[in-house]
C-alpha cells in the first residue's frame, strides 16, 4: 500500500496502482517463488491482497497483471474487494 500511495503523490493520480513479488523461479527477498502483493490507493482509501501464482514466472507476472487490474476496477465501481491469502507485512 505504501507503493500505491507513493504513486499517487509523486505522479499527482487520483488512483493507483503497484504490484510486487517474487516471480520466480527462485524465492526474492524471503518470499517465496509466486509470491505476489498487488494494492490500489486513492487519496481517501487503499486495499492490498497478496496471494500465490503458481507456475513459470511469465504466468506469475500475468496473474500480478491480471490482479491488479481486477483490483482497480472493483475498486472504482465500488465493489467488494478480494481478500488475501497471504499474511499481512
Amino acid at each position: 500500500m505504501a507503493m500505491a500511495a507513493g504513486a499517487l503523490r509523486v505522479f499527482d493520480a487520483d488512483v493507483a496502482l503497484a504490484l510486487t513479488g517474487a516471480a520466480g523461479p527462485e524465492p526474492h527477498a524471503g518470499a517465496a517463488a509466486g509470491t505476489v502483493w498487488v494494492a490500489v490507493a486513492d487519496h481517501d482509501r487503499a486495499h492490498a491482497r497478496g496471494f500465490i501464482a503458481r507456475g513459470e514466472r511469465d504466468r506469475v507476472r500475468r496473474w500480478a497483471e491480471q490482479a491488479g487490474l481486477d483490483l482497480v476496477r472493483r475498486f472504482l465501481q465500488g465493489l467488494p474487494l478480494p481478500g488475501s491469502s497471504l499474511p499481512a507485512g
